[in-house]
């Protein structure tokens, strides 16, 4: 498969181009994005400044790097669930460092499944204050409003992690989904993981220190990438979890003085694994435990819904007898 460079919607509109600006300031602007200086008529917004030592691909990867489907979870699912037609309709693309992938509350033309990239998502406030709700790496698949059939999201999806993945138009994502069978089984497990994902957050967010956020992300990050080293700068981190960048310094000295991560500039290397799970706060646990009980199961093991729900004695639910109403 050739790998293709994204292009970019001239209709992207300033919420998506703020989000940007706002979570990689420094960030090189993706191939055929305009970034606008301004978000509206009076309110003026900085230029992206260029970064002298911009993030690099992930360690072993080229652009020339072929891809294969079954990099991505879901996509391994769906062919191991005799599904392989769906992925003759992919579309191998670069995601580079900063990519909006969809816009707020705009219905997305497209839906895709990183393999080598990680990709936020994020809610964006009037006054420019933003927070990652969600991340999606591997393991998933962005544009999951579409499959809902909401279209649009109060979040947006911006690649936090450069490298590559596939596209897939969003009508032929939802017309397999509505088929029913196997995808749409795949699908409504990994949705439950993500909607688990949003609640832990913003539990943690609310309830847990700072230094147990820090480490929680880095070891969510971590699980979605090869290697030990984290290509993030202090800034990027703060922003993702909402809280100022002092703040996030200041974890990182304490986190570097117990042996657990170095640092440097713009990338944190994890020296220690079991001791930042260590001072993970329980979300992290939590988080893995249900993600792997919901992760894509081989097309035998896939639960039947109806039988898979239960009446509150424990018992199978069966289904409705009622009579349709009359005309």
């Amino acid at each position: 498969m050739q790998c293709q460079t994204m292009p970019t919607s001239d209709a992207v509109e300033a919420p998506a181009r703020h989000l940007y600006q706002n979570l990689h300031p420094h960030a090189h602007k993706a191939p055929g994005m305009r970034l606008a200086t301004t978000a509206g008529p009076d309110q003026a917004r900085p230029a992206i400044a260029q970064d002298p030592d911009p993030q690099p691909p992930p360690k072993g990867f080229t652009m020339s790097t072929p891809l294969d489907p079954r990099s991505n979870a879901l996509l391994a699912a769906f062919a191991d669930a005799g599904c392989s037609s769906l992925l003759t309709d992919l579309q191998p693309v670069d995601m580079p460092l900063g990519q909006a992938l969809s816009d707020f509350m705009r219905p997305a033309q497209d839906v895709y499944f990183p393999t080598t990239s990680i990709v936020s998502l994020w809610c964006l406030t009037q006054d420019g204050d933003s927070a990652e709700v969600a991340a999606v790496g591997r393991e998933g698949m962005v544009g999951i409003s579409v499959i809902m059939g909401g279209g649009s999201s109060t979040c947006g999806a911006v690649v936090q992690s450069a490298g590559q993945g596939f596209r897939m138009s969003s009508y032929l994502m939802k017309d397999s989904f509505d088929r029913g069978g196997p995808v749409m089984h795949i699908v409504l497990r990994y949705i439950q993981s993500v909607m688990t994902q949003m609640t832990l957050t913003a539990v943690c967010n609310r309830h847990h220190s700072l230094e147990s956020q820090i480490s929680r992300w880095l070891l969510q990050t971590l699980d979605r990438q090869p290697g030990q080293d984290i290509l993030m700068t202090h800034e990027m981190i703060a922003r993702a979890l909402g809280v100022r960048r002092e703040g996030v310094t200041e974890s990182a000295v304490r986190l570097q003085r117990a042996g657990l991560i170095r640092y440097g500039r713009g990338r944190i290397t994890i020296l220690n694994r079991r001791g930042l799970e260590g001072h993970a706060c329980e979300c992290y646990a939590m988080l893995s435990k249900e993600c792997e009980r919901l992760r894509p199961l081989a097309v035998g093991q896939l639960p039947n819904l109806r039988s898979s729900v239960t009446a509150r004695d424990g018992t199978p639910a069966r289904s409705s007898s009622r009579q349709p109403m009359p005309a």
